[in-house]
């Protein structure tokens, strides 16, 4: 017996995903113009941890549990070892056994050995709006700086299998995988270069900060979460203006 890790956080080491948004200039200045923007998005990320424990985290040490059932018949009728009885008295031999077990705990020297791999695989779609500010460095080159709120839904699959090693014991191994949808909510904030390469056209370089509500996922008692609060992302594109 093995108390199981509860829950689990890690890094995510994939992300690629991209966006389209329309915008509209809502106010001008002499340093430059601001507008309005609402966009869609999509993002796929994953990542994957593996966890190896020793006993003193999870078990403090081993238990071998041994559970005793009385025979419900005189032990001088049993046929030869090993006798394995039976749960029914309607078995052709007639044997039965108790219902209810007498249960023993014993500790077990050297403690239990955990180990585990972990996977969670999400898909994000994105709905944001914002407000951009734009100001020129010359004809070709603006700086671009703005932020705003957003919603995100996530479809994320949570799949672990882990093995449990007790001293003198066989191993015991149990797997699960769950997928479900969850959703969060926060804001951004994002600086870029604009340059212009073709009249109305533009390409830009960036990044964007992101903060998300934190997302959980359990399955079978194990929980992944998804800490969204220090989301730093590169970002490349195109503008186009019309």
């Amino acid at each position: 017996s093995a108390s199981p890790r509860e829950r689990f956080s890690f890094d995510l080491d994939d992300e690629v995903g991209g966006d389209a948004r329309i915008g509209r200039t809502v106010f001008d200045c002499k340093c430059g113009t601001g507008s309005l923007v609402l966009g869609l998005g999509y993002t796929t990320f994953g990542g994957s941890s593996r966890f190896r424990d020793l006993g003193y985290i999870w078990s403090e040490q081993g238990l071998r549990i041994t559970d005793t059932y009385n025979l419900m018949t005189d032990p001088g009728d049993l046929p030869p070892a090993p006798f394995r009885g039976q749960e029914d008295d309607t078995a052709p031999d007639g044997y039965e056994l108790g219902d209810t077990p007498t249960r023993t705990s014993t500790p077990v020297a050297g403690g239990a050995t955990t180990s585990g791999n972990y996977d969670y695989d999400a898909s994000a779609y994105t709905l944001r709006a914002g407000l951009l500010f734009e100001t020129p460095f010359n004809d070709s080159l603006d700086l671009q700086f703005g932020g705003g709120v957003v919603g995100t839904m996530i479809d994320g699959r949570f799949s672990f299998r882990e093995t449990t090693v007790v001293t003198s014991l066989q191993p015991y191994s149990t797997s699960a995988a769950e997928s479900s949808t969850s959703f969060a909510a926060g804001g951004y904030g994002e600086v870029n270069l604009s340059l212009r390469v073709a009249s109305g056209v533009y390409a830009f370089v960036g990044a964007q900060y992101l903060i998300l509500t934190d997302i959980s996922q359990t399955t079978q008692g194990r929980e992944v979460e998804l800490d969204s609060k220090n989301g730093l992302v590169a970002t490349l594109g195109m503008n186009f203006a019309f």
